[in-house]
């Protein structure tokens, strides 16, 4: 975190942090636990990210983002760099597209990064949302947002499983669109 741990930034991260640290997950801090968030924190948190990290996957972030700054430590931590391509014009496809030309390996789907990586087994432990994304998804094509506000919850859990349902090959992003079960 780019906090101390009684300090949940932002502050609608609080349960998920809570869940978490019940599902057995960890939550880690190099702050004492009452310093509040700082914006000169979160680069130096990025390098912990990719340190306990096997690769890093870029999807889009501004030329001098938080996405760039981990990216950058990955490459001197000698991390395999992921990234999605975008258009010249988007704003937010100049760091992906800088890190391309500095070596970052170009991906356009997860199973690239799987099979690069060698890790061909299957993830384990499908949660109820998982099996719930799926039950939307049967009959519609829905974005993140769309699926978040329907199952009542936080963007980020849904980002979470939606990744998940993608590599495993279960559900694909449809132009753009939305989600979609692969068929």
């Amino acid at each position: 975190m780019g906090s101390g741990l009684n300090n949940i930034y932002p502050k609608e991260n609080y349960n998920l942090y809570k869940n978490i640290i019940k599902k057995g997950g960890t939550v880690i801090s190099e702050y004492p636990p009452d310093i509040e968030a700082n914006p000169k924190n979160f680069p130096q948190r990025n390098r912990i990210i990719s340190g306990l990290s096997d690769g890093i996957l870029v999807v889009e972030g501004k030329y001098r983002s938080g996405t760039t700054i981990t990216a950058k430590y990955g490459f001197k931590q000698g991390k395999r760099v992921f990234c999605i391509p975008h258009s010249i014009f988007d704003a937010y496809g100049t760091g992906p597209n800088s890190l391309i030309k500095k070596g970052a390996i170009l991906v356009t789907k997860p199973k690239e990064i799987i099979e690069f990586l060698g890790k061909k087994e299957k993830i384990k432990n499908k949660t109820k949302h998982e099996d719930e994304i799926l039950k939307l998804l049967e009959n519609d094509i829905l974005t993140k947002e769309e699926i978040a506000r329907k199952l009542k919850r936080s963007i980020s859990e849904i980002n979470q499983r939606i990744t998940i349902l993608e590599l495993e090959e279960k559900i694909e992003e449809n132009s753009g669109k939305g989600y979609r079960i692969i068929e």
